[in-house]
Protein backbone atom coordinates (compact mmCIF):
# COMPACT_ATOMS: atom_id res chain seq x y z
CA UNK A 1 0.00 0.00 0.00
CA UNK A 2 2.82 2.14 0.82
CA UNK A 3 4.70 1.61 -2.56
CA UNK A 4 1.60 2.27 -4.52
CA UNK A 5 1.52 5.77 -2.57
CA UNK A 6 4.38 6.28 -3.22
CA UNK A 7 4.37 5.20 -7.27
CA UNK A 8 1.00 7.60 -7.03
CA UNK A 9 2.43 10.87 -5.36
CA UNK A 10 4.80 12.25 -8.38
CA UNK A 11 1.38 11.72 -10.41
CA UNK A 12 -0.57 13.85 -7.72
CA UNK A 13 2.38 16.71 -7.22
CA UNK A 14 3.27 17.09 -11.31
CA UNK A 15 -0.13 19.32 -12.31
CA UNK A 16 1.08 21.42 -9.28
CA UNK A 17 4.56 21.58 -9.74
CA UNK A 18 4.18 22.56 -13.40
CA UNK A 19 1.30 25.41 -12.46
CA UNK A 20 4.00 27.20 -9.78
CA UNK A 21 6.36 26.67 -12.92
CA UNK A 22 4.02 28.62 -15.47
CA UNK A 23 1.01 30.35 -13.45
CA UNK A 24 -2.27 30.27 -16.06
CA UNK A 25 -3.28 33.93 -16.88
CA UNK A 26 -6.81 34.32 -15.51
CA UNK A 27 -9.12 35.79 -18.27
CA UNK A 28 -11.40 38.13 -17.11
CA UNK A 29 -14.39 39.09 -17.78
CA UNK A 30 -14.17 42.29 -20.40
CA UNK A 31 -14.71 45.37 -18.72
CA UNK A 32 -17.57 48.04 -20.55
CA UNK A 33 -16.60 51.53 -20.08
CA UNK A 34 -17.27 53.26 -17.30
CA UNK A 35 -20.81 54.90 -16.44
CA UNK A 36 -21.13 58.32 -17.60
CA UNK A 37 -21.42 60.91 -15.06
CA UNK A 38 -24.84 61.28 -15.54
CA UNK A 39 -27.75 62.95 -17.72
CA UNK A 40 -29.72 65.58 -17.85
CA UNK A 41 -33.95 65.65 -19.21
CA UNK A 42 -35.17 67.94 -21.24
CA UNK A 43 -38.61 68.11 -21.58
CA UNK A 44 -40.03 69.91 -24.96
CA UNK A 45 -43.56 70.29 -25.39
CA UNK A 46 -46.01 72.23 -28.09
CA UNK A 47 -49.52 72.34 -26.41
CA UNK A 48 -51.75 75.08 -26.95
CA UNK A 49 -51.19 77.67 -29.82
CA UNK A 50 -47.90 79.82 -28.60
CA UNK A 51 -46.10 77.80 -31.71
CA UNK A 52 -47.64 80.08 -34.23
CA UNK A 53 -47.95 77.48 -36.91
CA UNK A 54 -49.50 74.45 -37.57
CA UNK A 55 -46.36 73.48 -39.34
CA UNK A 56 -44.04 70.43 -36.98
CA UNK A 57 -41.02 71.96 -35.71
CA UNK A 58 -37.63 70.58 -35.99
CA UNK A 59 -35.40 70.26 -32.69
CA UNK A 60 -31.96 70.32 -33.32
CA UNK A 61 -29.38 69.98 -30.41
CA UNK A 62 -25.71 70.90 -30.91
CA UNK A 63 -26.50 71.18 -34.62
CA UNK A 64 -28.26 67.36 -35.09
CA UNK A 65 -31.82 66.90 -35.88
CA UNK A 66 -32.90 64.67 -32.69
CA UNK A 67 -36.72 64.97 -33.06
CA UNK A 68 -39.68 66.70 -35.29
CA UNK A 69 -42.76 67.76 -33.06
CA UNK A 70 -46.10 68.28 -34.12
CA UNK A 71 -49.00 70.51 -33.25
CA UNK A 72 -49.69 69.13 -29.33
CA UNK A 73 -46.88 67.00 -29.90
CA UNK A 74 -43.85 66.35 -27.06
CA UNK A 75 -40.46 64.74 -26.42
CA UNK A 76 -37.93 64.16 -23.78
CA UNK A 77 -34.31 63.64 -24.40
CA UNK A 78 -31.50 62.68 -22.42
CA UNK A 79 -28.88 64.99 -22.83
CA UNK A 80 -25.16 65.07 -21.74
CA UNK A 81 -24.57 67.65 -18.91
CA UNK A 82 -22.99 71.04 -20.21
CA UNK A 83 -23.66 74.06 -22.08
CA UNK A 84 -26.50 72.64 -24.94
CA UNK A 85 -26.98 74.61 -28.17
CA UNK A 86 -30.53 74.78 -28.88
CA UNK A 87 -32.35 75.68 -32.46
CA UNK A 88 -36.04 75.46 -33.63
CA UNK A 89 -37.20 75.38 -37.30
CA UNK A 90 -40.03 74.78 -38.71
CA UNK A 91 -40.14 71.53 -40.82
CA UNK A 92 -38.99 71.90 -44.43
CA UNK A 93 -42.01 69.55 -45.92
CA UNK A 94 -45.27 70.26 -47.81
CA UNK A 95 -46.93 73.58 -47.26
CA UNK A 96 -44.27 74.48 -44.44
CA UNK A 97 -41.33 74.61 -47.15
CA UNK A 98 -40.75 78.38 -46.45
CA UNK A 99 -41.73 78.30 -42.87
CA UNK A 100 -40.09 80.19 -40.12
CA UNK A 101 -36.61 79.90 -38.53
CA UNK A 102 -34.79 80.68 -35.71
CA UNK A 103 -32.20 82.82 -36.57
CA UNK A 104 -29.62 82.27 -33.72
CA UNK A 105 -29.05 79.16 -31.63
CA UNK A 106 -30.36 78.64 -28.33
CA UNK A 107 -28.10 77.76 -25.36
CA UNK A 108 -28.80 76.09 -22.45
CA UNK A 109 -26.75 74.90 -18.89
CA UNK A 110 -27.80 71.43 -17.81
CA UNK A 111 -26.56 69.70 -14.99
CA UNK A 112 -26.22 66.72 -14.04
CA UNK A 113 -29.62 64.72 -12.75
CA UNK A 114 -32.19 67.73 -13.54
CA UNK A 115 -35.44 67.60 -15.71
CA UNK A 116 -36.29 70.59 -17.60
CA UNK A 117 -39.51 71.72 -19.00
CA UNK A 118 -40.05 73.84 -22.00
CA UNK A 119 -42.97 74.61 -24.33
CA UNK A 120 -41.77 75.93 -28.00
CA UNK A 121 -43.34 79.23 -28.28
CA UNK A 122 -42.87 81.95 -31.17
CA UNK A 123 -42.09 85.87 -31.44
CA UNK A 124 -41.39 88.39 -34.39
CA UNK A 125 -37.53 86.33 -34.23
CA UNK A 126 -38.96 83.00 -34.78
CA UNK A 127 -39.17 80.57 -32.49
CA UNK A 128 -37.29 79.67 -28.67
CA UNK A 129 -38.29 77.43 -26.22
CA UNK A 130 -39.36 79.05 -22.35
CA UNK A 131 -39.16 77.16 -19.42
CA UNK A 132 -42.73 75.57 -17.78
CA UNK A 133 -43.60 76.65 -14.53
CA UNK A 134 -44.20 73.39 -12.95
CA UNK A 135 -45.49 73.59 -9.77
Amino acid sequence: MRRLLLRALPCLLWPALALAADPPTVQAWPQQDPPPAGYAILNVTRMGLQSGSACDVDLYVRGELLARLQPEGSVSLNLAPGEVPIRLATSSTGACRQGMQQLQNQSLRLRAGEIRNYRIGYREGGLFLTPVNTP
